[in-house]
């Protein structure tokens, strides 16, 4: 039957089932556990929290600017458009271009 405490007969057993620091009961692969989880959370923190750059080729770039442009032109169309115009609204090509 395994238990917690340690084997009072260290001589056969494994270095991974030694007490780790007497007066502990913590076993050796308590502590590997333990700083291997204490890792593992930090790096998902720092990777959650810290926005790392991801380089983008001239092409990317150039259509994010082209959509932007797009967006202004339509968000300023959209604000000559009266209220009683929004039910018969269709989106259509001739709102967007000048």
């Amino acid at each position: 039957m395994a238990t917690f405490y340690a084997n009072p007969n260290d001589e056969n057993e494994p270095w991974i089932e030694r007490a780790a620091i007497s007066g502990y009961d913590f076993r050796i692969w308590h502590y590997i556990f333990f700083c291997f989880s204490a890792f593992t959370v930090l790096v998902v923190l720092i990777c959650c929290c810290i926005k790392i750059r991801i380089p983008r080729t001239k092409q990317e770039i150039e259509a994010d600017y082209m959509r932007k442009k797009l967006a202004e032109k339509f968000r300023q169309r959209l604000k000559l458009v009266q209220n009683q115009e929004m039910d018969d609204l269709d989106l259509q090509k001739r709102y967007l271009t000048d």
